[in-house]
């Protein structure tokens, strides 16, 4: 697949991929920056530019290269809500409130109210809401427990 690769708004020193790579422009060599993980998951780098030193979560910056600035009030969702999976096709602008509502509603295994659980032993959760509040019904070790668990509650 030919990667393309575009100036990140505000740093001209440095390129994004639309998989998530950031490279670097600011040696006589060109670097691919290594990624360093958030404790929710989130990938992120450190760029530098003159004075200007940031943190900058990866995947805001494959979509403020690719789509342009945030609108005022959106965030970056994960369209299938795998926290690493930073290409532009998984990626979007949204408003708070939609991407809390893909939380619940929309996940990688395509199963509506069941995420997978990556700060726990037990790796299939389920999630939905139950008279108007957030309610985790449970952790599961496999898709089927949880799909099962779902069903019931949802019954």
């Amino acid at each position: 697949m030919k990667q393309y690769w575009k100036q990140i708004p505000g740093f001209p020193s440095y390129l994004v991929s639309k998989d998530g790579r950031v490279l670097s422009l600011k040696n006589s060599q060109p670097i691919i920056l290594k990624n360093q993980t958030r404790l929710k998951g989130y990938k992120f780098v450190n760029l530098r530019e003159g004075k200007i030193s940031k943190s900058i979560d990866v995947h805001r910056l494959v979509l403020m290269a690719f789509v342009g600035m945030p609108p005022e009030g959106m965030e970056c969702d994960h369209i299938n809500r795998v926290r690493d999976d930073n290409r532009l096709e998984n990626l979007r602008w949204v408003t708070k409130a939609e991407n809390e509502a893909n939380k619940l509603n929309r996940n990688c295994l395509g199963v509506q109210y069941v995420t997978i659980d990556n700060s726990r032993n037990k790796k299939y959760k389920v999630r939905m809401t139950i008279n108007g509040k957030y309610k985790t019904v449970g952790c599961y070790y496999t898709l089927d427990e949880a799909i099962k668990a779902r069903n019931e509650s949802v019954n």
